[in-house]
């Protein structure tokens, strides 16, 4: 079977872009690591409920910083949670979930200082 140069050549670029812009898996596990309290954290103070980390997806930094935390609130191990994270700003960005949980919601938001 012969390969087309171009093609060679195309596939050798692929895989330099793609090894150079990947995280080490040291830089994801402490990506998680800091991810998680702040998340747990989150969903305590703003849902009252406990949030329980069950899996994760990181983005590729040439994508965006975010990470995805995926789980359940202890009691509703059914029903999944899902946590987006900036690791850059290291702040919670949004939370999904059924409706229920969403609309539970401490209305209340902090306000930075001005």
């Amino acid at each position: 079977m012969k390969i087309k140069p171009v093609a060679l050549i195309l596939l050798v670029f692929l895989f330099l872009v793609g090894g150079c812009s990947s995280m080490s898996t040291s830089d994801k596990q402490n990506i998680v690591e800091t991810a998680t309290p702040i998340s747990v954290q989150y969903i305590k103070k703003y849902y009252n409920a406990d949030f329980i980390v069950t899996s994760h997806d990181i983005d590729d930094p040439s994508i965006h910083s975010r990470l995805y935390l995926y789980g359940h609130i202890t009691g509703h191990e059914d029903e999944r949670i899902t946590v987006s994270y900036n690791y850059d700003t290291q702040e919670v960005l949004s939370v999904e979930g059924p409706g229920w949980f969403i609309d539970s919601r401490n209305p209340k938001k902090e306000v930075p200082p001005s």
